[in-house]
């Protein structure tokens, strides 16, 4: 595909991801678009800045799988993959308790796509949706500023919990504050009854409008 602009997401989970490209901004996988490592999986902010400043270099060091009992009759080994820091990776469902080496190719696969978008020349729209640590902001600006040294990038902050209260001075970074949709809002929001609600698709509807008319402002 030939691109202006690489958009990556930086999690914190899946919606970034889901979202831009269930509105058409981010192209689908069917259309040749790379998965990357904060794609679809559960991370907290600071841990990304860690694996970002160290390349991944210990990602792979504790990641385990916890099982999910529905009853102490399930004898079934159901469940999902971890890492000790809290990382989750919710979709990876047809990975289960023996398919643990199939796991580990494909996040190794995902870190090199992001390593060949990082080195390409293509400019980048890094997305993140914040959930806290928003003093950690200017920590995650700097190092992908180390990492993106010799190309263009901007960063778009999505906040639905009003925790950008600094404002920042920084053209390489876009803060989009939305109105919080609900109580559980992160456990609901990529729900069937989310998506097709009227609010589900004024949010979504925001995020993606934002998100083309950034591009379109910022990378000609």
């Amino acid at each position: 595909m030939d691109k202006k602009v690489e958009i990556v997401s930086l999690g914190v989970n899946c919606l970034p991801r889901t979202v831009l490209t269930r509105n058409g901004i981010k192209p689908r996988k069917a259309d040749g678009e790379l998965s990357c490592p904060f794609d679809l999986v559960r991370h907290y902010l600071p841990n990304i800045i860690h694996y970002l400043e160290t390349d991944f270099s210990d990602y792979f060091d504790d990641i385990h799988f916890v099982i999910r009992k529905r009853n102490f009759l399930d004898f079934r080994k159901r469940g999902k993959w971890h890492k000790n820091d809290g990382t989750v990776f919710y979709h990876d469902l047809d990975c289960q308790y023996y398919d643990k080496e199939k796991l580990l190719t494909r996040i190794k696969n995902r870190i090199e796509n992001f390593r060949q978008i990082i080195k390409s020349e293509t400019p980048i729209l890094f997305v993140l949706n914040l959930e806290e640590d928003e003093e950690r902001i200017e920590d995650l600006y700097n190092v992908l500023k180390k990492i993106c040294s010799h190309k263009k990038f901007k960063l778009l902050i999505i906040d639905f919990f009003d925790i950008c209260n600094e404002v920042y001075n920084n053209n390489d970074i876009e803060v989009l504050k939305l109105p919080l949709p609900f109580e559980n809002w992160t456990e609901g929001w990529n729900g069937k009854e989310w998506i097709k609600s009227d609010f589900g698709k004024y949010v979504e509807k925001c995020v993606s409008s934002y998100t083309e008319r950034l591009i379109e402002r910022e990378f000609k």
